[in-house]
């Protein structure tokens, strides 16, 4: 049996975890709300992109746009996006696990990676990782993701690469956290094939337009697979914390049990000494 003071001290070093996660968790119940709003505003803007896409590629005629092209066979790129930090849960190893296996299904893949376990994942299992993007967390403008849009039209654009996807975790309020693969290169961009009511003029030309607006819809692409990503992350460390809390609280409880029977134990010893040491002070003056 553990003596009192042993336990006391494993009350306080977990009454001081628990403390810990617990704020976390505060923290994360914070974030995810915060992201929550970003993700409606980001949904409200990427649809209203997505009908100017549609719109435009209805006036281009037979055009199309090399963005939008299937070459057929050739090279994948998969772009992983992982956490740098751990505390959440399953989060990585089900995501990781999931890129894996389509990963390992492509012939001769390309991994780029943006998080420290991604990155690390892959190494342990013999994958190189051509480019690691550093993780960002200002989220207040679309285009800090232009430098990731830059990277990926250059190596589409490579004869050798036939298309580029983004691994990551999608988040939703009813089904929770889970991995997700989509194509963001070439451009599937779905083309109305009603004809339209009114007239708009695009200067110069369709084509031209639609040239300056992939980017943008690029960054959108990838822009909401990050704020998805971020958001299941913090709604991951969210739900390891609440485990973590309720985990110290149960240990808390069964510590003081445990407590207040040593210290029973140790009153009753020392009445028992006290009646001891009485009775045998008596039998002598007997």
């Amino acid at each position: 049996m553990n003596s009192l003071s042993e336990i006391k001290h494993r009350i306080k070093a977990v009454g001081d975890t628990r403390k810990i996660t617990k704020a976390m968790e505060m923290v994360s119940i914070a974030k995810v709300n915060k992201l929550s709003q970003k993700c409606e505003q980001y949904m409200a803007y990427f649809g209203k992109m997505q009908s100017v896409m549609s719109d435009i590629l209805l006036r281009t005629g037979e055009w199309v746009h090399p963005c939008l092209k299937d070459k057929g066979k050739g090279q994948s790129v998969f772009f992983v996006i992982s956490s740098d930090n751990g505390l959440v849960g399953g989060f990585n190893h089900n995501l990781l696990n999931f890129a894996l296996s389509k990963v390992m299904e492509a012939d001769n893949p390309i991994v780029c990676t943006q998080g420290s376990e991604a990155e690390s994942f892959f190494k342990k299992k013999g994958i190189s990782v051509l480019k690691r993007f550093e993780t960002f967390s200002d989220f207040s403008e679309i285009y800090n993701v232009d430098k990731y849009v830059e990277y990926f039209l250059e190596l589409f654009a490579e004869k050798t690469v036939r298309q580029v996807s983004v691994i990551f975790s999608s988040f939703s309020s009813k089904t929770g956290v889970c991995p997700k693969i989509i194509k963001l290169l070439p451009i599937k961009a779905e083309q109305s094939k009603e004809r339209y009511l009114y007239e708009i003029y695009y200067e110069p030309t369709p084509e031209e337009v639609l040239d300056g607006v992939i980017p943008q819809y690029l960054s959108g692409m990838i822009y909401g697979c990050l704020l998805q990503s971020l958001t299941s992350e913090f709604f991951s460390r969210r739900m390891a914390m609440d485990s973590a809390v309720k985990n110290a609280d149960k240990l808390l409880q069964e510590l003081s049990t445990e407590y207040n029977r040593a210290r029973q134990n140790a009153v009753t010893n020392e009445i028992s000494d006290i009646v001891t040491a009485v009775n045998g002070v008596s039998d002598e003056r007997l």
